[in-house]
């Protein structure tokens, strides 16, 4: 399972908005994971260990993150300006999990890797 990326890193500047493209796929044979009865959670932490998430998405809203076409194991996760623009620059890091909601099985999609907050200088104000 993973996302479009080959490296699935992640640089945004603080205050942006950024949309992220996610296939979910099996991983042996590469075929598109169906996402039908799932909910998908993107969380951002400043170490994989901390708590709780700094950002977190789900597919339980349209607007945080959107599975686009179930068939072909496609999603959108929505980053907005207020989920970056009270975050210092720096590293941290981001995972995406898939949950089938009629069987309760969990698998990660994206094991944590790097989100990078690269420095802005205008600090505009959210609409």
């Amino acid at each position: 399972m993973g996302l479009l990326s080959p490296s699935n890193a992640i640089s945004i500047y603080r205050g942006a908005s950024r949309t992220l493209a996610l296939t979910v796929f099996n991983s042996s044979t590469k075929a598109p994971i169906k996402l039908v009865d799932v909910k998908l959670i993107f969380s951002v932490k400043r170490a994989p260990d901390d708590r709780p998430a700094l950002v977190q998405k789900t597919t339980d809203y349209l607007s945080q993150f959107e599975i686009i076409k179930p068939s072909a194991g496609t999603a959108k996760i929505y980053l907005e300006a207020a989920d970056t623009q009270m975050l210092d620059a720096g590293t941290y890091y981001y995972d995406v999990w898939v949950f089938f909601l009629l069987t309760g099985k969990r698998f990660i999609v994206i094991k944590p890797t790097v989100l990078e907050i690269l420095p802005s200088i205008t600090f505009a104000p959210l609409l």
